[in-house]
C-alpha cells in the first residue's frame, strides 16, 4: 500500500534544506574571508551544495570535507590555509550544536514533560564530549 504524500510537509523541508544550505554557504564565505580567501557568495553556495551531495552519498562526512577542501586550495589558497578554514567552520558547527542541545535540554526540563533521567543524561554527556573536544582543538597552537 503506497504511503500518502503530503505535499506541504515535502515543500517545508525543501525548503528548510535551501535555507540550511545558503547560511552554511554564507558561513562559510565568512570563514575564508576572514582566512583572508575572497570567494563570491555563488560560488560557495555551489560548492557548499556539492559538498552537501558529497556529505549525503560517502558514509562520513570526510567525503564533503575533503571536496570544499580541495575546492578551496584550487583558488591558489594552499592546503593548509584550506584545512584551517575547515577544521574552524567544524568547531562553529560543534558550537552551535551545544548551544541548540542546551536549549533542547533547558526546554525539555522547564516544560515538565516526562523524560527519562537517562535521556538527560545522555544529552548532557554528548554536550560534555561535543564542548570538551572543540575546546581541546582550540587551545591546539595555530600555524
Amino acid at each position: 500500500m503506497p504511503i500518502p504524500l503530503n505535499t506541504p510537509m515535502l515543500l517545508a523541508a525543501i525548503l528548510a534544506l535551501a535555507v540550511s544550505l545558503v547560511f552554511g554557504a554564507a558561513r562559510w564565505r565568512a570563514l575564508l574571508k576572514a582566512a583572508g580567501i575572497n570567494a563570491k557568495f555563488r560560488w560557495c553556495l555551489a560548492h557548499y551544495a556539492v559538498g552537501y551531495v558529497f556529505f549525503s552519498i560517502v558514509p562520513t562526512v570526510l567525503g564533503g570535507i575533503a571536496y570544499r577542501g580541495f575546492a578551496v586550495s584550487r583558488t591558489g589558497a594552499g592546503s593548509p590555509r584550506a584545512a584551517a578554514v575547515i577544521v574552524i567552520e567544524k568547531l562553529v558547527g560543534a558550537a552551535i550544536l551545544c548551544a541548540v542541545l542546551i536549549v533542547a535540554i533547558a526546554g525539555v526540563v522547564l516544560s515538565g514533560a516526562p523524560i527519562a533521567k537517562f535521556q538527560i543524561g545522555v544529552a548532557t554527556l554528548a554536550l560534555i564530549a561535543i564542548g570538551s573536544m572543540s575546546l581541546m582543538l582550540l587551545a591546539r597552537p595555530t600555524m
